[in-house]
């Protein structure tokens, strides 16, 4: 669905996209993934985003779309990102 979509597209670049190191990390992924829904719960007072409101939709896009990772995490993808990939 739309929410889940923006949701998905928001983390995958707040971590660099799917060419970076951010992106094919498992714990920053998941760490990622759970801070964004968990906004998206937080912010509409819902247990799963499944249970947002239909006249709430066009909000819910929007909180998606403007995620922003908190210090911790940004750390972590940076640090992440800055790692030089060796082929062997």
């Amino acid at each position: 669905d739309g929410v889940s979509n923006a949701g998905k597209r928001r983390v995958v670049e707040a971590r660099g996209g799917k060419s970076s190191n951010a992106y094919h990390n498992k714990s920053i992924s998941q760490t990622a993934f759970i801070d964004a829904y968990r906004n998206l719960k937080r912010n509409f007072n819902v247990g799963s985003y499944k249970a947002i409101k239909r006249n709430q939709y066009n909000r819910a896009i929007e909180i998606a779309n403007e995620w922003k990772p908190p210090v911790f995490l940004c750390d972590a993808i940076n640090a992440c990102n800055q790692q030089i990939k060796m082929d062997i």
